[in-house]
């Protein structure tokens, strides 16, 4: 803006018609200095560019790594949920056994007690002997809801048959059965217990199973914690990526605006070069009024010369005549000479005009480069998806 003021003011010079030796050369370093500088805006332009092209060619490099990376964590994901899944199978089949174990166990105490019970006290002796085997035998097979169902004619004849097919290979148990011997009971105390022993190597092996799970689990949430921060710097990156096109963008439409505002200019210089060909031409007219007016006084002086004494009247009329047509010829010579000065303003200003159209035509060449390459730059651009759309026209051309 402190450029567009400091031609603007040359303009009252060109108004006024008449530029000084001083002036013209401070209007040609300021131009001079508009080049280098349009210059040096188009290198940092261009640089800009390479900078933002450079820039969205590592945020797809940084985004493909980022996505190739989320796709491994979601794999891994994937088989810690497998595993957990298989952990946790493992994990209710153990408890599965230990419940079966313990159910196992209690049944084991129960029949240990009982056994003991029956060898203590014995077994009633007014007892048939299949009676009291059948007693003892309820205790570890319960018998089926056919078997409660019977009548007595059946039950009876069911011991018969079972005495009778157990008389030639079990008479020793029948006998011990009717006879048990007293059993003291510190040797009772010392009999065996039944326990049933887990299985060491499944559950050594699902413990190593967890505990390397646990560590996949604290590897991948590092792994993933990671990961965060590195999409948190990419999206770091990428605002600042953003927020230099966006002052990329206005830096252009400042230029825009110095173009139109040096446009504007170029239009006025236009309308004071058109007001100088008026001049001109009114000049030309001026100057040709003047040799009419001289040729017409000189016819009057000779008739005046030329006139006798009689006619003194008319003589001083003429005079009078003669006087104010000086008077015109003069001012008329005043406006010839002010014309002429006009006239040599006018042309020492179109000299000037064509100096700095000529460095105007040499600047729109120059914005028209960095048209095209920010054109250029704007069609790079295009692959990348920008969260706001800046609505701006960044072109040079019209």
């Amino acid at each position: 803006m402190d450029k567009v003021v400091k031609l603007k003011r040359f303009r009252p010079a060109f108004e006024r018609g008449t530029v000084s030796e001083h002036q013209f050369l401070e209007l040609q370093a300021e131009t001079h200095r508009l080049k280098k500088e349009i210059a040096n805006r188009d290198d940092q332009h261009k640089m800009l560019v390479v900078k933002l092209h450079r820039a969205q060619e590592a945020a797809k490099k940084n985004l493909r790594a980022t996505v190739e990376q989320a796709l491994v964590v979601s794999k891994d994901k994937n088989a810690v949920m497998a595993m957990f899944l298989q952990q946790n199978n493992a994990e209710e089949m153990v408890k599965k056994l230990k419940m079966q174990l313990m159910i196992l166990q209690e049944e084991n105490k129960e029949l240990r007690n009982r056994t003991i019970d029956q060898l203590t006290d014995g077994p009633d002796c007014s007892k048939s002997p299949s009676d009291a085997r059948l007693e003892i035998v309820s205790h570890v097979v319960r018998p089926t809801s056919s078997q409660t169902k019977r009548s007595g004619r059946h039950k009876q004849q069911d011991d018969q048959n079972d005495h009778m097919a157990e008389a030639g290979t079990n008479g020793a148990c029948i006998a011990v059965m009717q006879s048990p011997p007293k059993v003291p009971v510190c040797k009772l105390q010392e009999l065996p217990e039944v326990h049933f022993v887990e299985e060491a190597p499944a559950s050594i092996q699902v413990t190593a199973q967890l505990m390397k799970t646990s560590e996949d689990l604290e590897r991948m949430k590092k792994k993933y914690d990671r990961t965060c921060e590195e999409l948190h710097q990419l999206k770091l990156n990428h605002s600042k990526c953003l927020q230099k096109l966006q002052d990329t963008y206005s830096e252009l439409n400042q230029e825009r605006k110095l173009r139109l505002e040096l446009e504007i200019e170029k239009k006025q210089i236009s309308g004071e070069l058109i007001a100088a060909e008026h001049l001109r031409s009114n000049l030309q007219q001026l100057r040709h009024q003047n040799l009419q007016l001289e040729n017409e006084n000189a016819e009057l002086l000779n008739a005046a010369l030329n006139v006798p004494r009689t006619n003194f009247a008319e003589i001083k009329s003429l005079r009078e005549q003669l006087v104010e047509e000086l008077k015109q010829r003069n001012l008329a010579v005043a406006n010839v000479t002010k014309l002429t000065t006009q006239l040599e303003d006018c042309k020492r200003d179109l000299a000037r005009l064509a100096v700095v159209e000529a460095n105007w035509q040499y600047l729109k060449t120059e914005l028209e480069v960095a048209n095209k390459s920010v054109a250029t730059g704007k069609l790079q651009q295009g692959g990348i998806k920008r969260p706001m759309d800046l609505k701006m026209d960044i072109g040079f051309g019209g």
